[in-house]
Protein backbone atom coordinates (compact mmCIF):
# COMPACT_ATOMS: atom_id res chain seq x y z
CA UNK A 1 0.00 0.00 0.00
CA UNK A 2 1.11 3.37 -0.96
CA UNK A 3 1.37 6.18 1.42
CA UNK A 4 -0.33 9.58 0.78
CA UNK A 5 2.38 11.11 -0.74
CA UNK A 6 2.87 7.77 -3.16
CA UNK A 7 -1.20 7.78 -3.74
CA UNK A 8 -0.94 11.46 -4.70
CA UNK A 9 1.94 10.38 -6.78
CA UNK A 10 0.08 7.89 -8.33
CA UNK A 11 -2.95 9.97 -9.22
CA UNK A 12 -0.84 12.74 -10.95
CA UNK A 13 0.80 10.13 -12.99
CA UNK A 14 -2.36 8.62 -14.11
CA UNK A 15 -4.07 11.58 -15.03
CA UNK A 16 -1.51 12.98 -16.99
CA UNK A 17 -0.95 9.70 -19.07
CA UNK A 18 -5.07 9.28 -19.19
CA UNK A 19 -5.11 12.71 -21.01
CA UNK A 20 -2.04 11.84 -23.08
CA UNK A 21 -4.09 8.71 -24.21
CA UNK A 22 -7.06 10.25 -24.98
CA UNK A 23 -5.63 13.46 -26.97
CA UNK A 24 -3.56 11.38 -29.43
CA UNK A 25 -1.55 8.09 -28.31
CA UNK A 26 -4.33 5.08 -28.33
CA UNK A 27 -1.18 2.72 -28.15
CA UNK A 28 -1.31 3.70 -24.05
CA UNK A 29 -5.46 3.23 -23.79
CA UNK A 30 -5.22 -0.15 -22.97
CA UNK A 31 -2.22 -0.53 -20.25
CA UNK A 32 -3.92 2.87 -18.96
CA UNK A 33 -7.01 1.56 -18.83
CA UNK A 34 -6.11 -1.36 -16.46
CA UNK A 35 -3.95 0.31 -14.64
CA UNK A 36 -6.67 2.71 -13.61
CA UNK A 37 -8.42 -0.35 -12.00
CA UNK A 38 -6.00 0.67 -8.82
CA UNK A 39 -7.03 4.32 -8.13
CA UNK A 40 -8.71 3.81 -5.07
CA UNK A 41 -5.97 1.54 -3.80
CA UNK A 42 -2.88 1.87 -4.99
CA UNK A 43 0.15 -0.03 -4.03
CA UNK A 44 3.65 0.42 -4.89
CA UNK A 45 3.62 -1.76 -7.99
CA UNK A 46 1.26 0.19 -9.47
CA UNK A 47 3.43 3.35 -9.27
CA UNK A 48 6.10 1.38 -11.10
CA UNK A 49 3.94 0.83 -13.53
CA UNK A 50 2.63 4.03 -13.98
CA UNK A 51 6.49 5.57 -14.24
CA UNK A 52 7.30 2.35 -16.80
CA UNK A 53 4.21 3.77 -18.84
CA UNK A 54 5.32 7.26 -18.69
CA UNK A 55 8.91 6.58 -19.12
CA UNK A 56 7.84 4.06 -22.43
CA UNK A 57 5.58 7.50 -23.76
CA UNK A 58 8.40 9.91 -23.20
CA UNK A 59 10.64 7.35 -25.23
CA UNK A 60 8.16 7.66 -28.10
CA UNK A 61 7.57 11.29 -27.56
CA UNK A 62 7.64 12.14 -31.48
CA UNK A 63 5.32 9.86 -32.15
CA UNK A 64 1.88 11.09 -34.04
CA UNK A 65 -1.26 10.76 -35.83
CA UNK A 66 -1.59 11.73 -39.76
CA UNK A 67 -4.54 11.99 -40.80
CA UNK A 68 -4.50 11.95 -44.68
CA UNK A 69 -6.69 13.49 -47.14
CA UNK A 70 -9.46 11.88 -48.27
CA UNK A 71 -12.22 13.12 -50.99
CA UNK A 72 -15.45 13.60 -49.25
CA UNK A 73 -17.15 11.00 -51.42
CA UNK A 74 -14.76 8.22 -50.71
CA UNK A 75 -14.95 8.57 -47.13
CA UNK A 76 -16.29 5.55 -45.18
CA UNK A 77 -16.45 5.05 -41.07
CA UNK A 78 -15.05 1.51 -39.41
CA UNK A 79 -15.34 0.90 -36.13
CA UNK A 80 -12.97 -2.10 -34.51
CA UNK A 81 -13.72 -3.28 -31.34
CA UNK A 82 -12.81 -6.14 -28.36
CA UNK A 83 -12.53 -7.02 -25.29
CA UNK A 84 -10.02 -8.86 -22.61
CA UNK A 85 -12.85 -10.83 -20.82
CA UNK A 86 -11.95 -11.28 -16.93
CA UNK A 87 -14.41 -11.61 -14.50
CA UNK A 88 -16.64 -9.88 -13.33
CA UNK A 89 -16.07 -6.85 -15.27
CA UNK A 90 -13.66 -7.27 -18.51
CA UNK A 91 -11.16 -4.38 -20.57
CA UNK A 92 -13.21 -3.54 -23.68
CA UNK A 93 -11.61 -1.22 -26.13
CA UNK A 94 -12.63 0.53 -29.29
CA UNK A 95 -11.31 2.36 -32.47
CA UNK A 96 -12.52 4.41 -35.09
CA UNK A 97 -11.13 5.14 -38.50
CA UNK A 98 -12.11 7.00 -41.71
CA UNK A 99 -10.72 5.55 -44.83
CA UNK A 100 -11.19 5.65 -48.37
CA UNK A 101 -14.03 3.27 -49.82
CA UNK A 102 -11.26 1.14 -51.40
CA UNK A 103 -10.32 0.20 -47.62
CA UNK A 104 -13.75 -2.27 -47.63
CA UNK A 105 -12.37 -3.98 -50.95
CA UNK A 106 -9.06 -4.89 -49.01
CA UNK A 107 -7.03 -2.40 -51.32
CA UNK A 108 -4.31 -0.15 -49.73
CA UNK A 109 -5.89 2.94 -48.16
CA UNK A 110 -5.51 6.27 -46.57
CA UNK A 111 -6.33 5.60 -42.90
CA UNK A 112 -6.95 7.86 -39.67
CA UNK A 113 -7.94 7.07 -36.11
CA UNK A 114 -10.25 9.29 -35.26
CA UNK A 115 -11.61 8.24 -32.10
CA UNK A 116 -10.02 5.72 -29.62
CA UNK A 117 -11.17 4.18 -25.96
CA UNK A 118 -10.35 1.42 -23.64
CA UNK A 119 -11.55 1.04 -19.86
CA UNK A 120 -13.29 -1.35 -17.92
CA UNK A 121 -16.57 -2.99 -18.57
CA UNK A 122 -19.41 -0.88 -17.03
CA UNK A 123 -21.52 -4.51 -16.47
CA UNK A 124 -20.95 -7.80 -15.40
CA UNK A 125 -20.33 -10.12 -18.09
CA UNK A 126 -20.38 -13.65 -17.66
CA UNK A 127 -19.06 -15.03 -20.84
CA UNK A 128 -16.49 -13.86 -23.81
CA UNK A 129 -19.51 -13.71 -25.92
CA UNK A 130 -21.04 -11.01 -23.89
CA UNK A 131 -17.65 -9.35 -23.49
CA UNK A 132 -17.28 -8.93 -27.16
CA UNK A 133 -20.57 -7.92 -27.77
CA UNK A 134 -20.77 -5.38 -25.56
CA UNK A 135 -17.49 -4.04 -26.92
CA UNK A 136 -18.93 -4.14 -30.11
CA UNK A 137 -21.75 -1.63 -29.19
CA UNK A 138 -19.72 0.37 -28.10
CA UNK A 139 -18.17 1.02 -30.98
CA UNK A 140 -21.11 1.21 -33.23
CA UNK A 141 -22.13 4.00 -30.53
CA UNK A 142 -18.74 5.86 -31.15
CA UNK A 143 -18.86 5.48 -34.68
CA UNK A 144 -22.56 6.61 -34.92
CA UNK A 145 -20.94 9.92 -32.97
CA UNK A 146 -18.13 9.95 -35.61
CA UNK A 147 -20.84 9.79 -38.73
CA UNK A 148 -23.18 12.44 -36.97
CA UNK A 149 -20.13 15.00 -36.69
CA UNK A 150 -19.01 15.11 -39.91
CA UNK A 151 -22.77 15.17 -41.11
CA UNK A 152 -23.28 18.24 -38.78
CA UNK A 153 -20.06 19.52 -40.44
CA UNK A 154 -20.91 19.03 -43.45
CA UNK A 155 -24.49 20.64 -43.62
CA UNK A 156 -25.35 23.50 -42.14
CA UNK A 157 -28.97 22.88 -41.45
CA UNK A 158 -28.14 20.39 -39.58
CA UNK A 159 -30.68 19.42 -36.77
CA UNK A 160 -30.36 16.32 -34.61
CA UNK A 161 -33.55 15.72 -34.89
CA UNK A 162 -33.63 15.67 -38.36
CA UNK A 163 -30.27 13.31 -38.37
CA UNK A 164 -29.94 10.50 -41.17
CA UNK A 165 -30.29 7.08 -40.01
CA UNK A 166 -29.77 5.54 -43.12
CA UNK A 167 -26.43 4.06 -43.96
CA UNK A 168 -25.19 6.21 -47.01
CA UNK A 169 -27.04 9.28 -46.40
CA UNK A 170 -23.85 11.43 -45.18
Amino acid sequence: MLNEVGKTQFRAILGALQWLATQGRPDLCGEIGILSEDLREPRVESLKNANRIFNEAVKTIDAYIMVPAIPLDQIIIASFSGSAFKQPKPQVGSFIIIAAKRFMEHEKSPVAFVDWRSRRCQRVCTSTLQSETYACAEGIAAAEWVRQLFYAMLNETYSLSGAPRQQGEM
